[in-house]
């Protein structure tokens, strides 16, 4: 929090890392490794079993399962990104994926709409009501002999008809008695017990004014016989004590982090639109920005090397010079007639051509050329009639590959 204090911006887990290295080393390191390339499942799975969930905390089996369920569902709508899911459980919805089924007769609280619980009866039934103004409802239905309308009658169009009073009494008549009943329903849910909680409003009176109390002293509390409930036989989970480690062994763990290395230097480059004056500066404040959220141990004075000396190797230069009626493009998404979608890191366009560079931070696969070949044919239908190059820059190695 200190941290913090000093730089509201500063990221509070790279406090913690430093501050408690040991108990980052042995609870959070292998999992930190891992968020953005696991499934959200099993990243899940690996923090339940990391800190032992389900062993502290045997009450509450129900409630991570639910979690687990939760989540296999969220990534059944093709999302997959913790900061979505997170924004996505935060939202205040009516939503029942996240309900928990509770056993009839179990020792639970269960909460619930007088909707639903129609036909449902509890020993001890807590009824919250709070007034408030119904909602305006000026669309009734007119039955004549020759048929059936729609009629909207306000409260005041009322006033100059018979017709349309009587239609506007009866449709408030019809939705008092469906108020009551609701009412109904709340009050006759409860076995032994019902405490009836109501908010009144300085400019509502429903449901309050149903609920008399000024005449009504409260009753003698009956006593209750005690009930014998027969033993239910019951088997309990058993969960494995053993911890298990996220199974990241050192080679996918290098290959990680040098994935992650690659996306940082592909989220600067993208930041650069042509290679100019004030371009060491610049650099040097894209990956301070970057760095706050990326787990990297190369520190930023390398990094700053390897793009500066990338973006000056004189193949490179000329495709982030300006040049007159000259177009840049980063991260630029283009769809293919067949619907799928594709990202390419630099396109630049000039009258006569168009040029799209893909950078590369590892060794060089055939794979690429029919990469940069696809994003080739998707431009060319963009732009008919210009000449298409694609090359391939391998950031490390300050090379360019010309593909044709």
């Amino acid at each position: 929090l200190q941290a913090r204090r000093a730089d509201p911006r500063a990221p509070l887990y790279a406090a913690f890392r430093t501050q408690y290295a040991e108990l980052w080393k042995n609870y959070f390191d292998e999992l930190f490794t891992v968020v953005g390339y696991l499934p959200m499942y099993d990243l899940l799975s690996n923090i339940t079993k990391q800190f032992r969930l389900f062993e502290s905390a045997p009450h509450e089996e129900g409630t991570l399962a639910k979690l687990l369920e939760v989540m296999k569902n969220f990534e059944g709508t093709g999302q997959n990104n913790l900061k979505d899911f997170l924004a996505s459980a935060n939202e205040e919805a009516d939503d029942t994926d996240w309900n928990i089924a509770v056993p009839q007769g179990a020792d639970a609280v269960s909460v619930m709409t007088i909707h639903k619980a129609k036909g449902l009866d509890n020993r001890i039934v807590i009824v919250l009501l709070v007034d408030s103004k119904a909602r305006p409802e000026n669309m009734f239905v007119d039955e004549q002999a020759d048929g059936i309308r729609l009629v909207r009658v306000t409260q005041k169009s009322a006033e100059f008809s018979g017709r349309l009073q009587e239609l506007y009494r009866r449709g408030h008549e019809e939705r008092t008695v469906d108020d009551l009943n609701k009412l109904y329903v709340a009050l006759t849910r409860a076995k032994e017990e019902m405490y009836v909680i109501c908010v009144k409003s300085d400019y509502a009176d429903e449901p309050s004014k149903f609920l008399p109390s000024q005449d009504y002293e409260p009753s003698d509390k009956p006593e209750v016989a005690p009930r014998h409930q027969p033993i239910e036989a019951f088997a309990e989970t058993y969960h494995s004590p053993l911890r298990m480690p996220a199974s990241i062994t050192p080679a996918e763990k290098l290959a990680i982090h040098e994935r992650r290395r690659g996306d940082f230097i592909h989220e600067v480059l993208s930041k650069v639109n042509y290679a100019e004056d004030g371009l060491e500066s610049l650099i040097s404040s894209l990956i301070r920005k970057s760095s706050e959220h990326w787990n990297l141990t190369a520190d930023e004075a390398q990094m700053k090397s390897v793009v500066l000396e990338f973006l000056h190797t004189p193949e490179i230069m000329p495709l982030f010079a300006r040049a007159e009626h000259r177009r840049i493009m980063n991260e630029q998404e283009f769809v293919r007639p067949d619907g799928r979608l594709f990202r390419m890191d630099r396109i630049v366009v000039d009258p006569e051509e168009v040029t799209v560079i893909d950078f590369k931070t590892g060794d060089d696969k055939e794979s690429y050329t029919e990469q940069v070949r696809g994003y080739m044919d998707i431009l060319g239908n963009f732009y008919p009639g210009r000449t298409l190059h694609g090359i391939l820059a391998f950031v490390d190695r300050r090379k360019i590959r010309v593909v044709v």
